[in-house]
């Protein structure tokens, strides 16, 4: 099993939710384009913000994780944090339950 890299990790998100972004979110407010960008959504109208996890994840371990058990550990982390989610705490926790359920 490939180690965990969590450095590679983040960029390899913040690369694929720069995609998303630009195909999906589209803000009038710059205020609220800022406020985002330190935090995650797990609201339905934001689910969008799950994509990149997921195709980060893909990206980075083929064939080790199933969309179920990607979607369950966002969905896990979504519901162990309160409203607002920081980005690299959220992502962090997808990565440990993730690995918590392959060790």
């Amino acid at each position: 099993m490939k180690p965990i890299d969590f450095k590679l990790f983040t960029e390899s998100v913040e690369e694929e939710r720069k995609k998303s972004i630009n195909e999906i979110a589209d803000w009038d407010d710059p205020k609220l384009k800022k406020k985002d960008a330190d935090t995650i959504s797990c609201d339905d109208d934001e689910r969008y913000e799950r994509v990149p996890i997921k195709r980060a994840v893909k990206k980075m371990y083929p064939n080790l994780f199933t969309d179920n058990e990607i979607d369950a550990a966002i969905e896990a982390c979504c519901k162990k944090f309160n409203q607002s989610r920081e980005r690299q705490a959220f992502y962090s926790c997808v990565i440990t339950v993730l690995f918590e359920k392959h060790t």
